[in-house]
């Protein structure tokens, strides 16, 4: 059995493709009855599950009320972001905190979280 992982995603939009993909496996085996079928509802109720958390955290995150206003770093002033308890993975110092991955960045370099476009240093 052949196995999916959305590691790019946030908590949140992985079990959203975890729960769509099951339902869509389910639905795919009762309306097609093949594993093909099977395995096509799955991976359409996992894109469909990541896509809506991801909607429901971007809209989210639009409707909190707040949006701190971005200033450019002044004389090295980037903040580090937060260890985990996994090697090579930090939380962004920036709103929504997302997992970052930063495997093969040395502490103290930059990194860039991608869903702000701010910069931050590993710690």
């Amino acid at each position: 059995m052949a196995g999916l992982s959305a590691v790019s995603c946030t908590p949140n939009q992985q079990q959203g493709a975890a729960v769509g993909g099951v339902t869509g496996a389910a639905v795919g085996a009762i309306a097609g009855g093949s594993g093909t079928s099977t395995a096509q509802g799955a991976l359409l109720g996992a894109g469909i599950g990541a896509t809506a958390a991801a909607l429901q955290e971007s809209s989210r995150n639009q409707n909190s009320g707040y949006n701190e206003p971005y200033r450019a770093p002044r004389n090295n002033e980037y903040p580090y972001a937060e260890r985990t308890s996994t090697p090579g993975e930090v939380l962004s110092p920036y709103s929504p905190y997302n997992l970052m991955d930063v495997r093969g960045l040395r502490p103290g370099s930059l990194a860039r979280d991608p869903s702000c476009g701010k910069m931050f240093r590993v710690p």
